[in-house]
C-alpha cells in the first residue's frame, strides 16, 4: 500500500480555481493516449480515479495501482513549466516509488 498526501497548489485549474493534487492526477488519468487505451488500461485508470474520488487528504493505492499512476505521471507531457508541477511530480515519485 502506498500513500500520497493530496496538497493544495498556488496554480489554478483551467477554470481559474485553485488547483490541487487531485486535479493534477485527474488530468494525467484523463489525458489522451496515442493509440488509445485497452480494457485493462482503462479499468486501471478508472480504479485510481474512483479511489481518488472517495478520499480527502490522502490517496491510498495498492502497489500495482501506485505503479500505474507513477508511470503515468512520469510519462505525462505538461503544457506549461510551473514550480507546482515539479513539486507534484517529485512528491508522487517519492510517495509511490
Amino acid at each position: 500500500m502506498k500513500t500520497l498526501k493530496l496538497k493544495a497548489l498556488e496554480m489554478t485549474d483551467d477554470q481559474g480555481k485553485p488547483a490541487d493534487y487531485a486535479f493534477l492526477i485527474k488530468v494525467v488519468l484523463k489525458s489522451p493516449v496515442q493509440g488509445g487505451l485497452d480494457y485493462e488500461q482503462m479499468k486501471a485508470r478508472l480504479t485510481i480515479e474512483s479511489e481518488l474520488d472517495k478520499t480527502e487528504g490522502e490517496l491510498q493505492l495498492e502497489n500495482a495501482e501506485a505503479r500505474i499512476l507513477l508511470d503515468l505521471v512520469n510519462s505525462h507531457k505538461w503544457g506549461i513549466a510551473h514550480a507546482d508541477l515539479v513539486t507534484f511530480i517529485d512528491d508522487v515519485r517519492e510517495a509511490l516509488k
